[in-house]
């Protein structure tokens, strides 16, 4: 069915998708997915039988992550970079500054009392953390010594890296259970295109070889990852091309965003900057993607339906203080790429910072509540009714500001795509349950 076939409502909160010649509703809250006849849809009647199944519920006011079981710290360990790559926000790698040993274990003291009960998870992101081994040692050791006699559950890691790393470090994460999200873009000719090394390795910049033997020992091993791919004007043409040959290398994980256009991306290489693809260019060759890996039995993952399950007036969990991130610079952000001060939405975005007089974090609580009680759908008119408002939550404020100039401003590229993929989402779930 085409997207324009699609009618859309928003049913008691949940979103709700015409196709197949009834109405399709998921609820998040009772685990299910029911089939509404057009006539039944707006009755009291139905209300009344999905209310006592526990259908509807409300959505959390503190991000998707809020009711999680556990507690995430990440660790933005060091600024530098052993690729290149022609999008990057951060511009890793133009400088080489590595967070301090004890900023990191401060760090992790604070994370342990405020994860209380609960499990407390800890990534590592970068720059390339991968660069930072001998830190990421101490601290794997230092958090899991810190947690004994308290209440916290249980401490696990992982991390978002290039995937370019010497076999020791990988087997290290591997031993010590980390989840890896490696940075690929797949295809050879995308990959190396896109992430070029920083410096030749036998005389190639081509890093796609050192992606395949670290994806290859994972699987070898058995041990779970995924692969995260960013998607450009240059690359969206190769998406179904991607999912073929990752699912030869064996992997069964995949998610796949849009280029953010900041850092790196915006400056002129050769005189042209990197670009978004066309949002019809996007919006096919990700639905194409996503019934190729049906197919091959892959996940495929994208923002567009990734908080399905988790409906919040906010997209990203980093608002609601269930993630907490600490920079190389010792500041505690809310947000992955709004690493220091210098970073021009650093006001709304930097709440903390370590503190060298009693060596502790010192985190704002007005700022996260500040963050927190203005949601961005509550500031654009375009959002107050749409059926997925609360799968959205206006999208990432970053790339918002980055795309309009506003972080409250809705994208409304992004809008798009969230239209057109989650009621074809819902169609698929149609036909398969």
């Amino acid at each position: 069915m085409k997207n324009s076939e699609y009618k859309t409502r928003l049913f008691h909160g949940l979103p709700a998708v015409f196709c197949n010649n009834h109405w399709v509703v998921i609820s998040p809250y009772a685990g299910e997915l029911v089939r509404i006849d057009d006539d039944k849809f707006d009755s009291q009647e139905t209300k009344i039988e999905l209310e006592k199944k526990g259908f509807f519920g409300h959505p959390s006011e503190k991000g998707p992550g809020a009711l999680s079981d556990y507690l995430q710290l990440t660790l933005i360990t060091n600024s530098d970079c052993n690729l290149k790559c022609s999008y990057c926000f951060a511009n890793a790698g133009e400088t080489k500054i590595v967070m301090e040993e004890n900023v990191a274990f401060a760090a992790v003291r604070y994370s342990v009392k405020k994860a209380k009960s609960r499990d407390l998870l800890i990534s590592f992101f970068g720059g390339e953390p991968s660069l930072t081994q001998s830190l990421i040692k101490k601290v794997v050791a230092y958090a899991k010594q810190s947690i004994i006699g308290t209440e916290v559950k249980k401490v696990r890691f992982n991390i978002t890296t290039n995937g370019v790393m010497s076999k020791s470090f990988l087997n290290f994460l591997i031993d010590n259970d980390f989840f890896l999200t490696i940075s690929m873009d797949g295809l050879p000719i995308v990959q190396n295109h896109q992430r070029p090394l920083r410096y030749p390795s036998k005389g190639s910049f081509d890093s796609s070889p050192i992606l395949e033997r670290t994806v290859k020992t994972l699987v070898a091993k058995k041990h779970e990852f995924m692969i995260r791919a960013t998607v450009t004007d240059f690359s969206v043409k190769y998406l179904v091309q991607t999912i073929q040959y990752l699912d030869n290398l064996g992997v069964t994980q995949f998610h796949c965003e849009v280029i953010n256009l900041a850092g790196r991306a915006i400056i002129k290489t050769k005189g042209q900057p990197m670009k978004r693809p066309a949002v019809d260019d996007f919006i096919e060759n990700l639905k194409a993607s996503i019934l190729e890996a049906g197919k091959l039995g892959m996940g495929i993952l994208n923002s567009s339906y990734m908080n399905l399950l988790q409906p919040s007036v906010h997209f990203c969990d980093g608002v609601g203080g269930n993630r907490i991130s600490v920079s190389y610079t010792g500041e505690v952000t809310t947000c992955l790429e709004v690493q220091g001060g210098c970073h021009p939405t650093a006001d709304n975005f930097i709440i903390g910072a370590y503190n060298k007089e009693t060596g502790d974090i010192d985190i704002s609580s007005l700022k996260q509540l500040k963050i927190c009680s203005n949601p961005i759908t509550s500031q654009n008119s375009c959002c107050k009714d749409c059926f997925a408002i609360y799968i959205c939550g206006g999208g990432c404020p970053i790339r918002n500001y980055h795309m309009t100039g506003d972080q409250n401003k809705v994208d409304l590229f992004r809008c798009q795509v969230i239209k057109s993929i989650l009621p074809f989402i819902f169609d698929l779930f149609d036909q398969s349950s």
